[in-house]
Parts: C-alpha cells; sequence; structure tokens
C-alpha cells in the first residue's frame, strides 16, 4: 500500500509538471504567475486610492484646536454695559474686529437687549459668531443678505468675500473682491489684502505639478518567493537585488463652475527604473488619470471622479519575451477603467474623516493572464486622522476589497484568483522643532487575503489559500539639507507575505532617497 501511495504521488506529480503548474515551473516563470498573480497590480491601485488623503495629512490641513486673543480685554459687568450704550457700541465694533468668538457672544447677548442697537452691526455680530463658529453656511447667507441690503458698505463686502473664500466659493469671492477693489479711495493697505485673496485664489485654480526622483536599492526586484519544497523536490529561486532610479510625477487642476461646484482634473504617475544597473526586466510603472465633479466648501470635498489606469512592465512579467536588460521601452501590462467617490470631512478643529469607494475592470494584455486574472475589482477605504498639536498627526483607517474574476472556471475548477481581501493601516506624521524641524513619517499596514475555490499547495493538497500580508514604511527628511529649496527624503520600506501556499510568500525591501519639487 505505502508502494502504490508512492507511486500515485508521483504519477500525479509527473503529470502535473508537464501540465505547466506554476509550482513546478517557478523556477523559468515569470515572478507573480499563478494563483497570486496580479497582487502586484492590485497593490498600487490600493496606494492609489488612498494617495490624496495621505498627501492631505502631510500638509497642514487641520487649523489650530482654539484660537486665543492677542489682548486682554477689561471685564466690564452687564449692567454697565446696559447703562452705557455709546460704551457697547464701541466695544461692539471691536469685538467684530478681534476674532475673539467668546468675547463677541457674550456682547452679542447683551446687545440684543438693548432697544437702541443697531440692526447692521447686530447682523454682522451674528454673522461674525456664525464664521468663528465653522457654521459657513448660515454665516454665508447672513452676510450676503447684509451686502445685498447695505451694498455701499465696503466692509460688509470685503467681509462677505472673505468668508465666500473661506467657504471654497472661490469664483464668486474672487468677484467681489475685484469689484470691492475698483471702488475709489480704498486705503492701500486694504488694496493689500484684497490682492493677496485674489492671488491665493488664482495659485488654486492653476494648474499643480509635482515631480520627483530618488535613487532606489531595492531586494528581491523580480519577486521571488523563499525557496519551498514539494514532492519531487525543493524550488529555491535566486533573490535579483538592484539598483535604479525611482519617480513620480502628478498634475491636477480645479476648474471652478459655480458656488460649491468645480470640475477636477487629476493625474500621477510613478515607477521605477534599474536602466543603469542592466536590470530592465524588472521596470515597472503604473498611472491614473481622473476627471470629474468636486463639491466642496470649508469643511468638506466631495467628488465623483471617472478614471483609467494603466500599467507598464519589462520583460520580466512576460515568459514569451525576449530579455531586455538594458531599454527605457516597458510594455503594457493592463489597463482599466472606472470610477471612485471619495469624501473628506473636517468633523472637529483636531479630527478628520475621509472614506472612499471605487470599481475598475482590469484587462490584462497577455491571454495566460488575462484568463486568469481579468475581472472587477470593489475597494472601499475609510480613516480618521487626529491632530495632536500644530506638529503632530496621527490616522489610522481600515479598507476591504473583492476581485471578482471574469471566467468562473479554468480547466474544470473554480479560478481561485478571484480574493476578498481586509485591511489596517495607521500611521504618524510629524515634525520635530527642537530638533530643527526634522521631518518624519511612519506607515504601518496589515491586510488578510482569502481566496476563492481551492489551490495545490506544496504537499500536493487542494486547500483554500488564505495570505497575511504587512508592510511598514519609515521616512526621514530635514530642511537643513535643502538645496534650491529642495528637501532629500530617506525612506526605508519593508513587505513581506505569508501564506498557507508556500510558493506565494515574498519578502522585499528597498531604501531611497527621494527629491520632490511642486510647479
Amino acid at each position: 500500500m505505502r508502494t502504490l501511495k508512492i507511486l500515485t504521488i508521483s504519477l500525479l506529480s509527473a503529470a502535473w509538471f508537464w501540465a505547466g503548474n506554476p509550482l513546478a515551473r517557478a523556477a523559468s516563470v515569470p515572478a507573480g504567475a499563478g494563483v497570486s498573480d496580479g497582487l502586484k497590480q492590485e497593490q498600487s491601485a490600493v496606494e492609489a486610492q488612498r494617495k490624496q488623503w495621505l498627501e492631505t495629512l502631510g500638509s497642514p490641513a487641520l487649523p489650530p484646536a482654539e484660537t486665543v486673543p492677542d489682548k486682554e480685554v477689561p471685564v466690564l459687568g452687564n449692567e454697565d454695559l446696559i447703562n452705557r450704550p455709546e460704551l457697547m457700541h464701541g466695544l461692539m465694533a471691536q469685538a467684530l474686529n478681534s476674532y475673539d468668538l467668546h468675547l463677541l457672544e457674550s456682547l452679542t447677548s447683551v446687545y440684543r437687549k438693548q432697544p437702541q442697537a443697531n440692526p447692521v452691526l447686530l447682523a454682522r455680530a451674528e454673522a461674525a459668531i456664525a464664521r468663528l463658529k465653522g457654521d459657513y453656511g448660515r454665516a454665508v447667507r447672513a452676510y450676503r443678505s447684509l451686502n445685498e441690503n447695505e451694498p455701499e458698505d465696503k466692509r460688509i463686502a470685503l467681509d462677505t468675500a472673505a468668508v465666500l473664500f473661506e467657504d471654497r466659493q472661490w469664483k464668486e469671492s474672487d468677484g467681489l473682491f475685484a469689484k470691492t477693489a475698483a471702488a475709489p479711495d480704498l486705503p492701500e493697505e486694504v488694496l493689500s489684502n484684497i490682492g493677496a485673496y485674489r492671488r491665493e485664489i488664482a495659485a488654486a485654480q492653476k494648474w499643480r505639478i509635482r515631480g520627483g526622483a530618488s535613487i532606489t536599492h531595492d531586494k528581491n526586484v523580480n519577486d521571488a518567493a523563499p525557496a519551498y519544497c514539494l514532492p519531487l523536490g525543493c524550488v529555491e529561486q535566486k533573490a535579483e537585488n538592484a539598483t535604479g532610479i525611482r519617480y513620480q510625477v502628478s498634475a491636477e487642476k480645479n476648474t471652478p463652475l459655480k458656488g460649491h461646484h468645480n470640475i477636477v482634473f487629476r493625474s500621477h504617475m510613478s515607477g521605477v527604473s534599474y536602466y543603469f544597473d542592466k536590470k530592465s526586466q524588472y521596470d515597472n510603472a503604473f498611472g491614473r488619470a481622473y476627471l470629474g465633479w468636486q463639491y466642496q466648501n470649508a469643511r468638506t470635498t466631495f467628488n465623483i471622479l471617472p478614471f483609467y489606469q494603466w500599467q507598464l512592465a519589462g520583460t520580466d512579467e512576460w515568459s514569451n519575451k525576449t530579455e531586455r536588460n538594458r531599454t527605457l521601452n516597458m510594455d503594457m501590462l493592463a489597463h482599466a477603467s472606472g470610477i471612485q467617490t471619495a469624501l473628506s470631512h473636517q468633523i472637529t478643529p483636531r479630527l478628520q474623516g475621509f472614506v472612499s469607494a471605487e470599481t475598475y475592470r482590469q484587462n490584462y494584455r497577455e491571454q495566460e493572464r488575462a484568463e486568469r486574472n481579468d475581472g472587477r475589482h470593489y475597494s472601499l477605504y475609510g480613516s480618521l486622522a487626529y491632530r495632536l498639536s500644530p506638529a503632530h498627526t496621527v490616522f489610522a483607517g481600515w479598507g476591504g476589497g473583492v476581485l471578482r474574476t471574469e471566467k468562473d472556471t479554468l480547466a474544470g475548477r473554480s479560478n481561485n484568483a478571484g480574493n476578498t481581501r481586509h485591511s489596517i493601516n495607521g500611521g504618524w506624521w510629524a515634525a520635530w522643532p527642537k530638533l530643527g524641524g526634522l521631518g518624519t513619517q511612519l506607515q504601518l499596514s496589515y491586510t488578510g487575503r482569502r481566496y476563492r475555490g481551492q489551490a495545490l499547495d506544496t504537499d500536493f493538497e487542494w486547500m483554500r489559500q488564505r495570505n497575511h500580508e504587512t508592510a511598514y514604511s519609515f521616512s526621514l527628511a530635514h530642511p537643513k539639507l535643502s538645496v534650491a529649496k529642495l528637501t532629500p527624503k530617506l525612506t526605508w520600506e519593508h513587505q513581506r507575505t505569508r501564506s498557507t501556499h508556500k510558493w506565494a510568500e515574498r519578502k522585499q525591501n528597498r531604501v531611497f532617497v527621494e527629491i520632490e519639487k511642486t510647479f
């Protein structure tokens, strides 16, 4: 019986070998072939979904939690104010310029009760309170009503334009600033202030182009699995290391239509070239271009953006291409079209939330790969960020995704390339003034992935594949190392995949120094 069992396993192994199963062909087939194929491409798409959110966290988007008045205000009782209306009127005018919410609310509550209260001054106070509380819907309505009723009051016009600017209604704000600036006899400092606002509005509508490049040293660029054994023997792939140039470029333009509505174009592409190390067969690049509608106000941004996605790769990704180890030419590995929707909302002055959902249909150019991996991807991501201080922000998020392959069965069995994933990630963005402005970024993530159907493991048993994927990255940047306003950033990244199927395990490390420039 024991001899029969060994013979049966041997015959099955030989048949499996000649059938071209990825396990037996691991030493000669391009990295990523088989059930785990497509993971590298999907990871690039997941990063693209989070890209805008993480860039927001890296900028001072969240305002300070509270406003401290510049000067101490003398303490007066309500009776003193009621008995001296001229004093009350003067204090109200000063409070409107103080941007002190507590003072303005206290004075307004008393002023509102006075029979001789100036209705315009009271309306200005109510509008200013709404503005300081962040209730921009009420503030804009109040200021616009004041501006319509008092069209000759330049201070009201400027306050209305400013609150429209803060509510990100750029077109209306710029028009009102321009109209007010044309009025005669405006002080020079007021014209200068209007000019500053209008330059900010113009800058928000210009093309924003950002580019970066870095020298990188990557380990296991051929995505080799660690050594594993089969009943026929052991398989060991040699991990290749390479030094290359990592690059990225992005372009964005926001065109206001009316009120809070905008048309947004956004595109980015990133990749790596090992041309100078004569390992161009491992080159790769990923890009997306979005064009759609965006709603924005002072606290919320919501968009619906159709997109086109492309992925390029060197010859290592194809089994039928001649190896080209020194070329700048990459071939189209896959392309996709889809749609993304995202919502970002400032919950409190310190707390901000983000949620995004997207779907796209992936199409691979190579027929064998397409039969297994072509299908529709669905992805959801949500995150919360909390600003501990102006220099420190922490965030945490959850993501989930599903790949539903176009073909449910291959060779009479379930196409187990389809999978479901759940992930958690978090990070800490920090600046250290006591260390001369040193900036650090730490990010961690974990993904659990479960494949549909069953696949043969290294013991020749049919079982469902499950992956545990972890990723870490840490970056350092110091302004004292800046040259011509370019600050280099040192980054270390580590990725590891553990799996129930040993041939699907991976481990990669990379270290690179990046320089980025915004135009």
